[in-house]
């Protein structure tokens, strides 16, 4: 973290912060289900090995129903696309 970033007492264990994502079956799914879901169970705050670079990690399940943003309907009839 840059030292003349400001960051509150009370955010300074929460920084950095990554946000990864991706549909099942897309192109980087193996790799997230491997990086972030098989590690531990749904919710828990793990840490990677030092030569992952020693991060913590969770993994926050979302479904179809919590982005409000979508057409549901319309979204869940498209086609999965896999990847070769």
């Amino acid at each position: 973290m840059p030292e003349s970033m400001e960051i509150p007492e009370c955010f300074k264990e929460l920084f950095p912060r990554i946000f990864c994502g991706t549909n099942p079956g897309g192109i980087g799914h193996q790799w997230v289900k491997t990086s972030w879901i098989d590690y531990a169970p749904a919710m828990e705050i793990w840490q990677t090995p030092d030569d992952e670079g020693g991060f913590k990690r969770q993994y926050i399940p979302a479904k179809l129903a919590d982005n409000p943003s979508l057409n549901q309907k319309t979204y869940a009839a498209k086609p999965v696309r896999t990847w070769q």
